[in-house]
């Protein structure tokens, strides 16, 4: 691809209208289980303050590895870009739908994965795409997006509904069943890359209202 995102206004567009959001507002994009629209919800308010808190603390984490060049170009940093999740789903195998566990998780936050970078193939569940991005006034380059926040927040999730029942990790989501809610808080628009990750997770996961 060589676009980055489709920007503000039409990426809330699609989020909204493919179904996969519920609610878009504020600085950052809220994906929830409740219908309708809402500009500020409570669980929202409180996700942008604990990335905000976050991302103050990556700004001032040193930090190993310098900056690339390419990153001055961009508009957006990556390690600043902040993603929260909150979930609480039942999850059972396919083979026992009755012997459902519950799982729930209040909040947390997730930033940038480097190592998500270094290992790309790490995980098939939910693929990233490689993109373009401007390395310079006449040079373009591939810009990987495996480590984005957003990523991140859902891979763990997925792996440890997977890993709550015994042997799940290696079967893949077809073998369970999982039902419930997720809601994520991002606080940049996702990518075009990002956007494919969330519709990949909602169509591996359909019985969970995000």
């Amino acid at each position: 691809l060589d676009f980055e995102h489709l920007g503000v206004h039409f990426t809330a567009r699609l989020l909204r209208e493919s179904g996969l959001a519920a609610e878009v507002g504020g600085d950052g994009v809220a994906i929830g289980g409740a219908s309708g629209l809402s500009a500020a919800p409570p669980w929202a308010a409180a996700a942008a303050q604990a990335c905000a808190d976050e991302r103050a603390r990556i700004v001032q984490e040193p930090t190993e590895q310098p900056q690339k060049l390419s990153r001055q170009l961009d508009k957006v940093n990556k390690r600043e870009i902040v993603a929260w999740v909150s979930f609480e789903v039942w999850v059972a195998s396919v083979a026992s739908p009755q012997q459902r566990q519950r799982l729930a998780e209040p909040g947390r936050t997730c930033s940038w994965r480097p190592d998500f970078e270094e290992q790309a193939g790490r995980s098939s569940l939910l693929r990233p795409l490689m993109t373009k991005s401007r390395q310079g006034a006449t040079l373009i380059g591939e810009h990987d997006r495996s480590g984005h926040a957003e990523r991140g927040a859902l891979l763990e999730v997925a792996d440890s509904w997977l890993a709550a029942v015994p042997g799940g990790s290696g079967r893949g989501a077809s073998a369970h069943e999982v039902s419930g809610s997720l809601r994520l808080y991002v606080t940049h628009f996702p990518c075009i890359s990002c956007i494919g990750v969330i519709s990949q997770f909602a169509c591996l996961f359909p019985g969970v209202s995000l």
